[in-house]
């Protein structure tokens, strides 16, 4: 499988909004550590962020962005906010995907569901 480095350092700019461990960004990232170590290698080499000392644990350190890591993941954020790949959609071709996408997911779906809603969570 390949791995694309603009999806997984986008990625990493959107949980970075605070500082975090690499143990922490990886967990956010779904990524085993030592992936999520690469992914920020390379933002460290373009400017956008930092490995700082934690401030209560000294063996640890805390990925922080820099000014321009902080302006990238602002413009990121604010591209993500605009609407994403489903925007295009209308209300009810967006339902129709989405009734398509919990049959193919959920095999164990209620049968009294009806066409056109989505289950209730078991939290409710």
């Amino acid at each position: 499988m390949t791995v694309c480095p603009a999806r997984t350092q986008g990625g990493a700019l959107r949980e970075l909004g605070e500082p975090l461990t690499m143990r922490e960004l990886a967990a956010r990232m779904c990524r085993e550590p030592p992936n999520a170590s690469y992914v920020v290698d390379r933002m460290e080499k373009s400017g956008w962020v930092e490995r700082r000392p934690h401030p209560t644990d000294r063996r640890a350190k805390q990925l922080v962005l820099t000014p321009s890591g902080t302006e990238l993941r602002e413009r990121l954020m604010a591209r993500l906010a605009r609407g994403g790949p489903l925007a295009h959609l209308s209300g009810e071709e967006r339902a129709a995907l989405e009734e398509a996408l919990l049959r193919a997911v959920c095999e164990d779906r209620p049968q009294d569901t009806q066409e056109g809603q989505t289950p209730k969570s078991s939290k409710e």
